[in-house]
């Protein structure tokens, strides 16, 4: 009876003493635990994935490593990525608090436009903005659309803005001649194309007078009639010198648009 009591006690002291092994190696494992401020796709310990947050105790070697984190947005060019390096020391459990700074996407109809921060240029339309300050202020520009400024609120989503066409002064609803900003150029069009066409018919009417009155003339033999024919033929001459000339300056008008 000795005998078993002895084995017995051996056995339960060999118990105690392998569990208390155990819970050492659960106490003193090397782990991590990744808490970031908002939900990240995926972690990166150097090169190897940890997965999606939230990440727990997970087993990681000692040493300084880098640690990655990608954030979860609606598309893939959005993504904000974060990076730093972390200590991980043997045998404990090392905490890891990662701030991300929320994207901001910017984006305007038409785009392009080009958008001011503090009076610096931080880039154009569509854009993703990260670390701007509480209730920052920005201001849109592009040429022929009106400057817009808009406001940004942390967490929340910016509405698409619709840039303003600016409306020069000199365009009046309803007129033919100043329909947009270049009716300057458009009228002198119109005037040069009307001259020439006036002066060509001048030129054809004191042309056709003309060769009228040489034939009587031949038949009458009267100077005066000749006088009245020599008058037309210079105002002929003219009219289509001047026709020509607004001709030159209607092609020039034209190809120069």
């Amino acid at each position: 009876m000795k005998r078993n009591i002895l084995i017995f006690s051996i056995l339960i002291f060999c118990w105690i003493k392998l569990i208390g092994q155990t819970d050492t190696a659960q106490i003193n494992r090397t782990t991590l635990t990744v808490r970031p401020n908002m939900p990240v796709r995926e972690v990166l310990l150097d090169s190897t994935s940890l997965g999606a947050t939230p990440i727990e105790s997970v087993y990681a070697k000692m040493g300084v490593h880098t640690i990655t984190a990608i954030t979860q947005l609606e598309s893939k060019w959005e993504e904000n990525i974060y990076v730093d390096t972390i200590d991980i020391y043997e045998g404990r459990n090392t905490f890891k608090d990662i701030y991300i700074l929320p994207v901001v996407k910017i984006s305007s109809e038409p785009f392009g436009a080009k958008i001011f921060y503090r009076d610096s240029l931080i880039g154009t339309t569509p854009l993703c903005i990260t670390g701007l300050s509480e209730s920052a202020k920005l201001h849109l520009s592009r040429k022929e659309f009106r400057d817009t400024a808009i406001v940004v609120l942390k967490g929340q989503d910016t509405p698409k803005i619709f840039l303003q066409p600016i409306v020069y002064q000199n365009q009046t609803s309803g007129s033919f001649f100043l329909s947009n900003n270049r009716s300057h150029e458009n009228l002198s069009l119109y005037i040069a194309g009307g001259s020439a066409i006036i002066t060509g018919a001048v030129a054809a009417y004191f042309k056709i007078s003309a060769d009228k009155l040489y034939k009587e003339y031949h038949l009458t033999q009267n100077n005066s009639t000749l006088v009245k024919v020599k008058q037309q033929d210079v105002i002929s001459g003219i009219s289509l010198a001047l026709s020509q000339v607004s001709l030159a300056f209607f092609s020039y008008l034209l190809f120069s648009q």
